[in-house]
């Protein structure tokens, strides 16, 4: 049975996409929890309708990223910690820390789990971070954590 997926399957494939399964899979399984619907010539074309519009709005969010991730390269944002011996950090600057100095600093609300961070900055200096802005495209932020 040719079937249009409504979400990612595991082992079936992704969303909008036209399978081939077992007539049973799809009856039992797929089409009455919600998560395919049997490929009529209607819905192949509302697919193909919604497909066109989906490339559309996604060419148009991926040139307002670009535009977001330059004025990110920009940014360089300065955070005061309380320092240690050896310039260690006490405490530690999380991705939510970023998130919340970018909001009140320039008005940049980010999620604090865009921000891409192996670990928390623990030292003194100039870091790199990196901001997961859309899919294959990231913008680098410059933090410079100074002691208090």
């Amino acid at each position: 049975m040719r079937i249009i997926l409504n979400q990612d399957i595991e082992n079936v494939g992704l969303a909008s996409e036209i399978k081939e399964v077992k007539d049973g899979y799809a009856r039992n399984y797929l089409i009455p929890q919600g998560m395919a619907k049997v490929a009529t010539p209607a819905a192949l074309a509302d697919a193909k309708r919604q497909e066109s519009l989906s490339r559309k709005q996604a060419v148009r969010e991926s040139g307002e990223a670009a535009d977001f991730a330059a004025r990110l390269a920009e940014i360089n944002l300065t955070m005061t910690a309380k320092v240690g011996e050896q310039h260690r950090l006490f405490g530690s600057i999380t991705a939510a820390d970023i998130a919340g100095a970018l909001a009140e600093s320039h008005g940049i609300n980010i999620d604090r789990r865009k921000i891409m961070m192996d670990d928390p900055l623990r030292s003194v200096g100039v870091h790199n971070v990196s901001i997961h802005l859309a899919p294959e495209l990231n913008a680098d932020l410059t933090v410079t954590v100074e002691p208090e």
